[in-house]
Protein backbone atom coordinates (compact mmCIF):
# COMPACT_ATOMS: atom_id res chain seq x y z
CA UNK A 1 0.00 0.00 0.00
CA UNK A 2 0.87 3.69 -0.21
CA UNK A 3 2.84 4.96 2.56
CA UNK A 4 0.25 7.70 3.54
CA UNK A 5 -2.44 4.65 3.78
CA UNK A 6 -0.17 3.72 7.34
CA UNK A 7 1.74 4.80 10.17
CA UNK A 8 5.46 3.64 10.01
CA UNK A 9 5.85 4.55 13.71
CA UNK A 10 3.34 2.37 15.07
CA UNK A 11 2.88 -0.93 15.72
CA UNK A 12 3.05 -3.68 13.03
CA UNK A 13 0.47 -6.62 12.97
CA UNK A 14 -0.17 -9.35 12.76
CA UNK A 15 1.58 -10.79 15.39
CA UNK A 16 1.81 -14.18 13.67
CA UNK A 17 -0.99 -16.33 11.53
CA UNK A 18 -2.84 -19.66 11.67
CA UNK A 19 -4.38 -20.88 8.93
CA UNK A 20 -7.60 -19.20 8.14
CA UNK A 21 -9.91 -20.66 5.34
CA UNK A 22 -12.16 -23.86 5.52
CA UNK A 23 -12.09 -24.63 9.48
CA UNK A 24 -15.06 -27.67 9.50
CA UNK A 25 -17.15 -26.89 12.76
CA UNK A 26 -19.92 -28.71 13.79
CA UNK A 27 -23.40 -26.69 15.75
CA UNK A 28 -26.52 -27.90 17.08
CA UNK A 29 -30.05 -26.54 15.31
CA UNK A 30 -32.87 -25.87 17.90
CA UNK A 31 -34.54 -29.87 16.70
CA UNK A 32 -31.26 -31.46 18.00
CA UNK A 33 -30.10 -31.91 14.47
CA UNK A 34 -26.53 -31.75 13.88
CA UNK A 35 -25.03 -29.25 11.21
CA UNK A 36 -21.58 -29.11 9.97
CA UNK A 37 -20.66 -25.72 8.26
CA UNK A 38 -17.45 -24.63 6.67
CA UNK A 39 -15.90 -20.99 8.28
CA UNK A 40 -13.05 -19.36 7.12
CA UNK A 41 -11.58 -15.96 7.88
CA UNK A 42 -10.41 -14.40 11.93
CA UNK A 43 -13.47 -16.33 13.08
CA UNK A 44 -11.96 -19.36 12.09
CA UNK A 45 -8.46 -19.01 13.11
CA UNK A 46 -8.42 -17.00 16.69
CA UNK A 47 -10.33 -19.66 18.43
CA UNK A 48 -7.97 -22.27 17.15
CA UNK A 49 -5.32 -20.34 18.21
CA UNK A 50 -7.28 -20.03 21.49
CA UNK A 51 -7.50 -23.45 22.16
CA UNK A 52 -4.14 -24.24 21.69
CA UNK A 53 -2.75 -21.70 24.16
CA UNK A 54 -5.31 -22.79 26.75
CA UNK A 55 -3.54 -26.55 25.80
CA UNK A 56 -0.30 -24.40 26.81
CA UNK A 57 -1.99 -22.72 29.91
CA UNK A 58 -2.95 -25.79 31.09
CA UNK A 59 0.55 -27.40 31.14
CA UNK A 60 1.72 -24.82 32.17
CA UNK A 61 -0.48 -24.37 35.58
CA UNK A 62 -0.09 -28.18 35.86
CA UNK A 63 3.61 -27.27 36.51
CA UNK A 64 2.90 -24.49 38.95
CA UNK A 65 3.72 -21.96 36.62
CA UNK A 66 1.53 -18.66 36.13
CA UNK A 67 -0.68 -18.63 32.99
CA UNK A 68 0.78 -16.62 30.28
CA UNK A 69 -1.45 -13.87 30.33
CA UNK A 70 -0.63 -10.72 27.31
CA UNK A 71 1.68 -13.32 25.18
CA UNK A 72 2.86 -10.66 22.79
CA UNK A 73 6.24 -10.37 25.04
CA UNK A 74 6.54 -14.25 25.21
CA UNK A 75 6.34 -14.51 20.84
CA UNK A 76 8.45 -11.76 20.62
CA UNK A 77 11.25 -13.22 22.96
CA UNK A 78 10.63 -16.81 20.68
CA UNK A 79 11.13 -14.75 17.60
CA UNK A 80 14.51 -16.20 16.58
CA UNK A 81 14.39 -19.39 18.43
CA UNK A 82 14.74 -21.92 15.48
CA UNK A 83 11.86 -24.03 15.01
CA UNK A 84 8.90 -22.19 17.01
CA UNK A 85 7.90 -20.15 14.37
CA UNK A 86 7.10 -21.35 10.58
CA UNK A 87 8.65 -18.90 8.25
CA UNK A 88 6.31 -17.58 5.35
CA UNK A 89 8.01 -16.83 2.80
CA UNK A 90 5.85 -16.04 -0.25
CA UNK A 91 2.45 -14.69 -0.91
CA UNK A 92 0.38 -11.93 0.09
CA UNK A 93 -2.44 -11.15 2.55
CA UNK A 94 -4.45 -9.51 -0.23
CA UNK A 95 -8.01 -11.15 -0.75
CA UNK A 96 -8.73 -12.42 -3.95
CA UNK A 97 -12.87 -12.28 -3.84
CA UNK A 98 -14.27 -9.03 -5.57
CA UNK A 99 -15.08 -7.02 -2.23
CA UNK A 100 -11.59 -7.17 -0.96
CA UNK A 101 -9.23 -4.65 -0.93
CA UNK A 102 -6.86 -4.49 -3.92
CA UNK A 103 -4.24 -3.57 -1.10
CA UNK A 104 -2.07 -5.95 0.83
CA UNK A 105 1.22 -6.83 2.37
CA UNK A 106 3.97 -9.36 1.13
CA UNK A 107 5.76 -12.25 3.12
CA UNK A 108 9.08 -12.20 2.67
CA UNK A 109 10.97 -14.75 4.81
CA UNK A 110 11.92 -12.53 7.33
CA UNK A 111 11.59 -12.95 11.09
CA UNK A 112 9.02 -10.13 11.46
CA UNK A 113 6.66 -9.40 8.23
CA UNK A 114 3.71 -7.50 7.80
CA UNK A 115 1.59 -10.32 5.71
CA UNK A 116 2.28 -13.06 8.37
CA UNK A 117 4.30 -11.29 11.44
CA UNK A 118 6.34 -13.82 12.81
CA UNK A 119 4.65 -16.73 11.06
CA UNK A 120 2.87 -20.03 11.75
CA UNK A 121 3.56 -21.48 15.23
CA UNK A 122 5.24 -24.89 15.34
CA UNK A 123 2.84 -25.76 18.38
CA UNK A 124 5.18 -28.75 19.50
CA UNK A 125 8.03 -26.52 19.71
CA UNK A 126 5.72 -23.17 21.11
CA UNK A 127 4.34 -25.67 23.81
CA UNK A 128 7.61 -26.70 24.37
CA UNK A 129 9.22 -23.55 24.87
CA UNK A 130 6.32 -21.76 26.43
CA UNK A 131 6.26 -24.97 29.52
CA UNK A 132 9.66 -25.58 30.05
Amino acid sequence: PDANMYDRTKRGFPDISLTGERYITVGELKNGTLRAEIVSGTSASSPALAGLLSLINERRLALGLPALGFLNPALYKLASTPGVFNRITGGTNRCTHVYCCKFGWSANGEIWNPATGLGSPNFGNLYDALTS
